[in-house]
């Protein structure tokens, strides 16, 4: 077997242990190119909220594995996935995908991949579920093509200048048009940007996305605003 699914739906029932799947995911480990294990830790998994229950959560659960497996190419694992898991991955010197579910809770922040930015070799890597921190070097800015900007710290202006790969980003707080100037040096690579501003954007600030010619999707819904609450001169 080469691919590993524990999904939403999956027509079986009973209990897995966090020792059954470190078992299987060693026994795959050779030769495991798609791992997703996103769904078993998921509130009412299965059909009607029946599907297989993990009894140990997701801190113990076996991802201290994942660094046997040298050939996955793609990783979709669950939030609260640990610091010292996803430095694991820094082995998997083929991984193409790496997505971590931030559902209900904060994204990861990208500072977590510096091991896999040390180790060089995921010039490729499409990455998901992770939010741009002060904390993260050059070198792992550079990795990201896909990252959330969220509230709690000051817009992190400088470090967006690092990411030069950029193509998709979220920002998920408030903004002026001084943070969106932050990112015209990434016209060249910027192609989907969705706003949602926990306070209501001024609208001049949007003259910003004219400048950014490679810009392909503006996601403007989380700005809107409904007058009768904050006036006229809001989205």
């Amino acid at each position: 077997h080469d691919e590993l699914f524990l999904q939403h739906g999956t027509p079986c029932r009973g209990e897995a242990s966090a020792d059954d799947l470190k078992a299987l995911l060693r026994a795959l480990a050779p030769s495991l190119l798609w791992l997703d294990m996103k769904a078993p830790w998921a509130p009412g998994h299965g059909l009607g909220g029946h599907g297989p229950r993990v009894d140990d959560g997701r801190q113990s659960a076996p991802w201290e594995e994942l660094q046997r497996c040298a050939r996955l190419r793609v990783a979709l694992l669950p939030e609260g996935v640990s610091v010292a898991a996803l430095s694991g991955l820094a082995s998997c010197q083929q991984l193409e995908l790496l997505h971590v579910e931030a559902d209900g809770r904060s994204p990861q922040p990208l500072s977590v991949l510096e091991p896999l930015a040390r180790t060089g070799g995921f010039a490729r890597l499409d990455i998901d579920g992770f939010a741009l921190d002060e904390a993260a070097s050059d070198a792992v800015c550079a990795l990201a093509n896909r990252l959330t900007i969220r509230g709690g710290q000051p817009f992190p202006r400088a470090r967006l200048a690092a990411c030069t790969r950029l193509s998709e980003l979220s920002i998920r707080r408030s903004v002026v048009e001084d943070d969106l100037m932050a990112l015209l040096p990434l016209k060249g690579t910027l192609r989907s940007v969705h706003l949602s501003p926990e306070e209501p954007l001024d609208p001049e600030a949007l003259s910003v996305f004219g400048c950014l010619t490679g810009l392909r999707a503006l996601n403007l819904s989380g700005c809107l605003r409904n007058t009768y609450e904050y006036g006229e001169g809001v989205v």
